[in-house]
């Protein structure tokens, strides 16, 4: 699977790994492949955590949102992703 990032980060070496905050992620129908493990419900929101590829992930979504079978994908913001190389955010090409 690929995602295509808004900026470039060059050739880099070592563990890249990608971040992300759980309201930027999004149950859906379409995207990558998950498992969701449990879900907590905390008033206003749902806490989900899920796996994608073998990393537990994160997601909060809103109280009122049904969570159905169907819903077994997570689709990420692009341009909320942040790249971390041996655990250090880095800054895309081109940024100050």
């Amino acid at each position: 699977h690929t995602i295509d990032l808004p900026h470039g980060y060059g050739q880099r070496k070592g563990a890249i790994k990608l971040g992300i905050r759980p309201e930027f992620a999004k149950l859906t129908g379409e995207g990558l492949p998950l498992a969701i493990n449990r879900i907590q419900d905390a008033g206003r929101q749902k806490f989900v955590n899920a796996s994608v590829f073998g990393t537990e992930i994160n997601i909060v979504v809103e109280a009122d949102q049904e969570i159905g079978a169907g819903m077994n994908k997570l689709a990420l913001d692009p341009s909320k992703i942040a790249v971390f190389q041996d655990d250090w955010r880095i800054a895309p090409q081109g940024a100050a």
